[in-house]
Order: C-alpha cells, then structure tokens, then sequence
C-alpha cells in the first residue's frame, strides 16, 4: 500500500485466537503508511505498542460497554479510568469513543451515553487535554429509519432526544459523529435486485441514482448512506457537526457478494475518494474521514462473513493483491 492518507484509518479488532503480537501489528500499521488506528478495546500490551515514542500512529480508543454505567454516574470514575489506561498514552490517541453501537444493541444504556461523554470530557478540560482528545461513540446505521432517498434520512423516533442531546454535545466540544456503514449488507439483503454491484462498491462506472427532492446525483452507496446520516442531523438542527466513518468493509469470502476481488475494489474505491479530498454530494466541501474495517481476519468473530473482513490473514500476508484496474466478477 501507498502512504494512506490521513484522513484515513484502519480497525484493529481481535476477536481472534491466532493474531500476530501486538508490537508487530503496531510496525505492520505504520509501515503500510497508515497513520490512524481505531482499537475496539483497551488492551494495555497494545496500547503500549502503537504510543511508542515517535510512533506516526495516531489512536482511536474505547471504553469498553461495562464502564459505561460507572463513568456516566461519576465524574471520579472517570478520572480514575482515565489516569489508568488514557492519561499514559495521551500523546497517541486522538479519540475517546464511548462503547459501540450502544443505542441499538443495548438500548437500555441509551439514557448513560451522554453523560459518560460529558463525564469524560470534564476530565480531559481539567488536565487541559479537550483540544487534543475528543469524545464520541460509534452507531449502527440502524439508528436511522430511512436512509433511501439520502434526503429522506432520518433518525427512528426511539433515538431522536438521546441524539438530539448528543449532537448538542458533541457540537459544542468540536467532536465528531461517528457511523458504522456497510454498503455491503445492504447488497447482500438486496441480493443485487435493485442495487447494482457497481453502486454499492462505489464504482466510477456505475449508473447514477439521482435523489429527486435535492437533483443531487449518486454512483455511490457509501456517499448516499453517509448523505443520509447528514439529511437525518440536518432535521435535529445539527447539520453542521462533522461526521466520520468508524468502520466500513466488503469480506473477501463466506456469504452472497463476498470475494476477494471485491473486497479489494470495495478497499481500493474507498481509499481513492478518502486521498481526493472530496466530500459527499450533499456536502461537497467535507472530506470524508474512514477507518476500514478490518486489519485482519477474525477467527472468532460470529459466522462466515464477519470472520472475512481483514486485510491481512494473522500471518500478515496480504488476502488480496489490490489491483483495481481490473473488471469485478
């Protein structure tokens, strides 16, 4: 791989039971030239590994789902935990993210995330680290009721005030949005019926969808899905807060649409459209930020599909020979 861009990331997931030591998987990141890391955990081995002194890595951590009750009820807890496993690495990690997908896979948390976030932001404002160190979480694109037309997206009614409260939030800390987006299971839930493969890749071939409410015009699903986060933002009134991909992939086996050849076209476009700068339709001006998911191939992980989104084997082979020239069978 070329340098990576730096708006571009990859996610280090270790659901696995055969992954390389994480000091190699450190100098495996920064020798393929990717400068941001997003770690689904807060493993201190690995931790260690990409905050070495003068490491070009730069972090996106997690607290892990069981914290969260605790540091949304205490301000202490937090800035316990943050001296713990933040505060020794602070000069690496960038991101803070609190759990993940927590609103749709453990709906009865929706009411804590908020006031961890803020929790652990008052802990980073008094050790002067909140310009350095921001605080988010990562959703499913199943907090949205309608992602098609981009402009008829919005969020289900269920998430609406816990969202409409976080957007305030994250808006005034100069934070980020951060979705999980697969133009892959929706292809593969389509069957390819009336999604094309060349629009859900994301193509330079594929026909354009246009939008008939904005005239706006789409060859890429990722751009449309993304579209539809903004428009369903827009219509809280936060429109303006910047939004980021945290995971987003195609697997390179184990299900309907799966293949190497794709999921090195799916990684190449991606790639492209993170190096040129542009944004989406709707939003011309901001670039688009992506962490591919995933770095390596995850034994553990549940079914076929989910173990087939690595970049690498755990032997750190490559699993394709990116060449995007070619046709997509």
């Amino acid at each position: 791989m070329a340098v990576a861009p730096p708006q571009f990331g990859v996610n280090y997931g270790r659901v696995a039971s055969n992954l390389p030591r994480p000091a190699d998987v450190a100098n495996l990141v920064a020798g393929e030239g990717i400068s941001r890391v997003r770690i689904l955990d807060i493993e201190p081995a690995v931790l260690r590994a990409f905050a070495r002194f003068g490491s070009p890595v730069r972090m996106s951590v997690t607290l892990p789902t069981e914290m969260i009750f605790d540091v949304a009820m205490s301000e202490s807890c937090a800035r316990a935990w943050f001296y713990q496993h933040i505060f020794p690495y602070r000069a690496q990690i960038e991101t803070i993210l609190v759990g993940n997908e927590i609103l749709t896979l453990h709906q009865e948390m929706a009411r804590l995330l908020v006031p961890a976030m803020e929790n652990l932001h008052r802990v980073l404002v008094s050790v002067g680290m909140s310009r350095a160190i921001r605080v988010s979480t990562a959703h499913a694109m199943d907090i949205l009721d309608s992602t098609d037309p981009p402009s008829s997206g919005s969020f289900g009614s269920k998430y609406r005030e816990t969202l409409r409260r976080m957007l305030y939030f994250l808006l005034v800390t100069n934070s980020s949005f951060t979705v999980n987006v697969y133009p892959y299971y929706v292809y593969q839930q389509d069957k390819g019926r009336t999604v094309s493969l060349d629009y859900a890749l994301g193509n330079v071939s594929a026909d354009a969808m246009m939008d008939p409410h904005t005239g706006l015009n789409y060859t890429s699903l990722l751009k449309a899905q993304l579209d539809a986060v903004y428009s369903a933002m827009t219509k809280l009134g936060y429109g303006g807060v910047r939004l980021v991909v945290s995971e987003t992939g195609w697997p390179s086996s184990g299900g309907f649409g799966a293949s190497k050849k794709k999921s090195c076209h799916f990684f190449c476009n991606l790639l492209q459209e993170v190096s040129s700068g542009a944004g989406t339709p709707l939003r011309p001006h901001h670039p688009i930020q992506a962490y591919h998911f995933a770095l390596f191939n995850e034994n553990l992980k549940r079914g076929a599909v989910e173990q087939n989104f690595g970049i690498f084997y755990p032997n750190m082979t490559r699993v394709y020979p990116c060449i995007c020239s070619e046709g997509v069978d």
